[in-house]
């Protein structure tokens, strides 16, 4: 599959995951399984992020995982939502400087806030 095929493909999961986290809001869709359909959207979210690397879309990547990583938060995940942000800076500092420095501070200041200060510092500062 070529790079644009993998961009269409990302594209198709990303508005899935929209679908997902939207519907988990409803009324009876936080009844019968909300939490489930969040956590779908943050694998979606994340896949469609390594398809949009394939492609070689850093931003679209980099977009995929702050998506990705603000569900992460939501359901108070918060080393997968430092880990997401990490992932993201790592996608922005191919194509958006400014990116990468809001998504690694995010992942630092997750990373504090659950004690894991020492794993967001190394992911942050070593390349």
């Amino acid at each position: 599959m070529d790079n644009s095929g993998k961009e269409k493909e990302a594209m198709q999961l990303m508005a899935e995951a929209d679908k997902k986290v939207k519907s988990s809001g409803s009324f009876l869709g936080g009844m019968f399984g909300g939490n489930h359909k969040v956590e779908d959207a943050c694998e979606m979210y994340a896949r469609a992020a390594n398809m949009f690397k394939m492609a070689k879309n850093w931003s679209a990547a980099g977009s995929a995982f702050c998506q990705a990583a603000r569900l992460h938060m939501q359901m108070q995940n918060k080393l997968d939502s430092a880990t997401s942000f990490v992932d993201a800076g790592n996608a922005y500092k191919k194509a958006d400087p400014q990116g990468e420095r809001v998504s690694l501070i995010a992942a630092k200041k997750t990373g504090n806030s659950t004690g894991c200060l020492c794993y967001c510092a190394v992911k942050t500062t070593c390349k």
